[in-house]
């Protein structure tokens, strides 16, 4: 019989003859589901600390943690500085701290990972998706995925709007007009010609291996015409390499590598032709005193399987993509039997360039050397070049670099005609966002002032070994959060003794690996203030100045050195191994479906009373 309400909160169960239902679970089985459940959160963490801990250079996140403020912090502080003239402070607050250390705790956790990983690996076998950063199309065709959304998205004329959800402490960002504008006015006024090359990106050449077989090729973003127009009235000449690139692939040449961001060696060749025939039409061209040479091409057989491919980050050995084989040609100096050099500071001719201007260049990008984009450009044009090319810098880096040599305004003014300036096209046309998350900013560069310095060559440097003092590191980004997988920085050492050889200055720039295949140097970890004992070789002699380097020693003068025992140290990743990280991951996911079966038994499992 209904029993009559009583005052206060009713409980339904009494007052209307129902009766709660009870779960009935063995002590033991309670205590076992427990205990899963705490070693599936706190075996992570424990995992991390210990095993980070008995590594050489290890991040321990506890210790980390009250480590403040932290070379991580600082590194945060010194990027936040240069991308934002408000920023002022020089020492971390808590704010950075706190920040840079949520940032390496989420993006360096190895167990991770090894769990994204495999779960790409059957992604990719069984549903052919790929990630953030790798697209998957048509035939085996892989395209850079910020490349794709480049062409659709906000561009340079018709900017993100603002929104609320914007994060208020993030450093503003400018689209790249007034940058290229102003650096226009500079050359403009020492009588240098800048020559933009936007260099096209896959889907623009083969939208039809992304699903769309009606597109006119090549594509191009809303704003490109607009955009090359405001360019072209300032005095900007545009070589555009997008027109050709689609007749010749209508001709039946590759241009494009299927696994690859870049352009296969035919197209590159074809590409450096082009524009070496566009420079002569010039009128400055005819004038030109460089010394002419000859040059030899010797066929060299390359197998890679890619950048895409490697930023799948499928397991070792589960990829099921097979390297490509391309033939590429290397550029010999008949004079002297050697590969071109690149870096003759007097050519009339300055090329900036990225990867692009890398590939089949730089032995560190997996496609061989000498066989690249200035090298082939240098030998159409029969004189050497002063080229200035970095991974992802094209956007302010190279111009910086430039920017950055002692007198290099004067020196400009006397001995160059043109500035080549071979960029991907992306870059130009990314929105905030992607640019923000692809390490792609405009800055404003100024040339240096002041009288040429004579003898600020490589070829005066000699090797030596000195003890100093660490008194300046330049930022280093998250291996883990930016598309290249190797990277350099610059610090400034005070000269304690020279050991070996001769060193004048009281100060010496060191330019150092921050990471290897993403793995963090020794190097990377050393603190302001410490002594370290340095064997150094001109850094122009290294073959690595198309590495991206991040660099914010302001002495120009300073000659680059580099450290060669800094070269080959392993990071605090490096010491994980695959049976251990197997293992993690298997109790982690255990307990994970523990935690599942559970909720299943006291979902079912229920009787009334």
């Amino acid at each position: 019989m209904r029993q009559p309400p009583k005052e206060g909160m009713a409980n339904p169960y009494e007052n209307y003859d129902a009766h709660p239902d009870k779960v009935l679970v063995p002590r033991w089985m309670l205590g076992l589901f427990l205990a899963l459940f705490l070693s599936t959160i706190l075996l992570p963490p424990l995992w991390r600390n210990l095993y980070e801990g008995s590594i050489p250079n290890g991040w321990v996140p506890a210790r980390e943690f009250f480590h403040y403020p932290s070379p991580l912090a600082q590194s945060s502080l010194q990027a936040k500085r240069a991308a934002d003239p408000r920023v002022t402070r020089r020492t971390p607050d808590l704010l950075d701290h706190i920040q840079s250390f949520e940032k390496k705790l989420e993006s360096g956790s190895v167990l991770a990972s090894a769990a994204r990983r495999d779960t790409q690996f059957w992604e990719t076998k069984l549903l052919r998706e790929g990630n953030r950063k790798t697209l998957i199309g048509r035939d085996g065709w892989l395209f850079f995925r910020p490349a794709v959304e480049a062409l659709t998205g906000y561009g340079p004329l018709n900017p993100e709007p603002a929104t609320v959800a914007k994060d208020p402490t993030h450093t503003p960002w400018e689209p790249p007009l007034a940058a290229v504008l102003d650096f226009q006015k500079q050359l403009e006024a020492i009588g240098v010609e800048l020559i933009l090359v936007p260099i096209p990106v896959k889907p623009q050449i083969y939208p039809e291996m992304l699903g769309d077989t009606s597109a006119k090729v090549p594509l191009i973003h809303a704003d490109a015409a607009a955009f090359y127009l405001e360019l072209e009235k300032s005095g900007i000449k545009i070589c555009d390499l997008g027109p050709a690139m689609a007749t010749w692939k209508n001709e039946g040449v590759p241009v494009f590598l299927k696994q690859d961001t870049h352009w296969t060696p035919e197209g590159m060749e074809r590409s450096a032709r082009f524009l070496a025939e566009y420079l002569r039409q010039r009128p400055w061209f005819a004038s030109l005193t460089a010394t002419p040479r000859s040059f030899d091409s010797l066929v060299s057989p390359i197998a890679h399987t890619g950048d895409l491919v490697e930023k799948l980050d499928l397991p070792a050995q589960a990829s099921s993509f097979l390297p490509e084989l391309v033939n590429a040609h290397q550029v010999i100096d008949k004079e002297t039997g050697k590969p071109v050099i690149t870096q003759d500071w007097d050519s009339p001719i300055v090329l900036l360039g990225d990867s692009f201007t890398n590939i089949f260049s730089l032995e560190n990008m997996g496609w061989g050397s000498g066989a690249g984009f200035a090298q082939h450009l240098t030998k159409e044009l029969g004189f050497t070049l002063d080229v200035i090319a970095q991974n992802g810098q094209a956007s302010s880096g190279v111009r910086e670099t430039l920017a950055r040599r002692p007198g290099s305004r004067q020196w400009m003014r006397e001995t160059k005609k043109a500035v080549v300036w071979a960029i991907a096209s992306r870059d130009l046309f990314l929105s905030e966002t992607l640019a923000r998350e692809n390490e792609v900013v405009w800055h404003k560069v100024s040339l240096t002032d002041g009288a040429r310095q004579e003898g600020f060559l490589t070829e005066d440097q000699e090797p030596v070994t000195l003890k100093g003092k660490l008194v300046f590191k330049s930022p280093i980004d998250d291996p883990a959060q930016v598309p290249y997988d190797t990277a350099l920085f610059s610090s400034v050492y005070e000269v304690r003794e020279v050991l070996e050889g001769t060193y004048e200055s009281q100060t010496i720039k060191v330019v150092q690996p921050a990471f290897i295949k993403r793995q963090l140097t020794e190097a990377s970890s050393r603190t302001v203030g410490t002594d370290y004992t340095l064997r150094l070789i001109p850094f122009g002699k290294t073959g690595m100045e198309g590495l991206n380097l991040s660099d914010e020693v302001e002495d120009a003068l300073l000659l680059p050195y580099f450290e060669e025992s800094s070269a080959g140290s392993g990071g605090s990743d490096g010491g994980w191994n695959t049976q251990a990280v197997a293992t993690a991951n298997g109790f982690t996911a255990l307990g994970g479906l523990a935690i599942v079966v559970f909720s299943f038994f006291m979902t079912f499992r229920r009787r009334s009373d």
